[in-house]
């Protein structure tokens, strides 16, 4: 269960990670906290205030209006909107999950009476949503693995003032591989980073670790991949701009062999597919890159 919004934790993502938890979806609940925020508003200033299409925006609009979240104007050129007070929101929210409580707990039984435990085992897929999660997935895969990790990392895990937490967590666990034979590949934008500078000690150690970093020399990166000997986690830009937007993802853990070859081909492809100058070695002495693969 993701974490609950507490005055300690409180924040945009944090809230809006919880809204989703409530049924609502990814941009269904920056346009609704928006409203909330700013009060009336046209589709195309959410649509500027959230970094959202405007034809996404449209479609959070309907729904929200029509679960009664939000209100509209009558007119029918250029209507503002508005939300409705949370209070009442949330007692409809808590209502129907009452409702869904007591039918789950009267049909479980009966359900239980029909199932058959499978005999075969299967990998464990699981759909990601929210950076919250992600980051949870991602801190999970750098955690257990043993001596293999192959990252693409996206620029909006490098965007932090201070050293990225990704970094800093790639130096921890690299640190207990020492003694054995690791395979550690690391791909980020480093060069179309704004402050590139301030990651450069991290990457340096990162590197005299026995870590082969890459650098992506251009902002769009198509996808993040964060693989290890057992799981994987991949992340697909939903919209491309000025930043990308990764928002959600398909984890798999305990993998079979053949779907992790799959993605480590991924990540192989990747490398190659970049030759032409996209992708260079970080040299560690002189933080400049070195050589094009």
């Amino acid at each position: 269960m993701k974490s609950v919004v507490t005055r300690e934790n409180v924040s945009e993502d944090q809230i809006i990670d919880n809204l989703q938890e409530l049924g609502f979806t990814l941009n269904d609940a920056r346009v609704f906290l928006a409203l909330l925020q700013k009060g009336e508003s046209t589709p195309a200033e959410l649509a500027e205030y959230c970094g959202v299409d405007r034809a996404r925006v449209y479609d959070s609009l309907k729904r929200l209006t029509a679960q009664h979240y939000i209100e509209q104007e009558s007119t029918k050129s250029r209507p503002k909107y508005w939300a409705v007070n949370p209070m009442t929101v949330f007692e409809n929210v808590q209502k129907k999950l009452s409702e869904k409580i007591k039918i789950s707990q009267s049909l479980l039984p009966y359900l239980l009476e029909r199932f058959r435990t499978p005999e075969i085992s299967h990998n464990k897929y699981w759909n990601v949503e929210g950076k919250i999660k992600i980051k949870s997935v991602i801190k999970s895969i750098i955690e257990n693995a043993k001596t293999k990790l192959t990252l693409i990392i996206t620029s909006d895990f490098l965007t932090e003032e201070e050293t990225p937490w990704i970094l800093n967590a790639l130096v921890q666990k690299i640190l207990t591989f020492k003694g054995k034979k690791s395979n550690i590949q690391i791909i980020l934008p480093i060069s179309t980073l704004e402050m590139p500078e301030r990651i450069v000690p991290v990457l340096n150690d990162l590197v005299a670790q026995g870590a082969i970093i890459f650098d992506y020399s251009s902002k769009i990166m198509p996808f993040g991949l964060y693989l290890n000997e057992k799981s994987f986690l991949f992340i697909p830009a939903s919209e491309f701009g000025t930043m990308p937007i990764y928002e959600s993802g398909i984890w798999i853990e305990d993998a079979k062999a053949s779907k992790l070859r799959g993605f480590s081909h991924l990540a192989d492809w990747f490398l190659l597919f970049t030759r032409e100058g996209l992708l260079s070695i970080w040299n560690q002495k002189s933080n400049k890159s070195k050589g094009v693969i």
